[in-house]
């Protein structure tokens, strides 16, 4: 995948690549044990007051968010259950 946009609340199944996912202020949930890979950037559409929520679609069972290298940064992302992993640095 290239680049997919998160338009309002959405849940992720599978182990997925994502070349550059662009998230609005919603939830978005992964299937627990599943990896969503991150080989682009991470973008966020929201604003300094809006949260942007990733979690596991099962509380306790996390999910794991990889990105290899780079940085992962946004205003007001919030992980939930999810192992964020990978050489870069997450600043969320």
């Amino acid at each position: 995948m290239t680049k997919i946009r998160f338009n309002g609340n959405a849940s992720i199944t599978g182990n997925n690549t994502i070349g550059e996912p662009d998230l609005t202020p919603v939830t978005n949930t992964s299937t627990g044990g599943r990896t969503q890979t991150i080989t682009g950037n991470l973008s966020s559409g929201a604003i300094a007051t809006t949260r942007i929520e990733l979690k596991s679609a099962k509380a306790g069972s996390q999910s794991t968010l990889l990105k290899a290298e780079g940085e992962v940064f946004g205003n007001h992302i919030i992980l939930k259950d999810m192992n964020a992993t990978g050489g870069a640095s997450f600043n969320v």
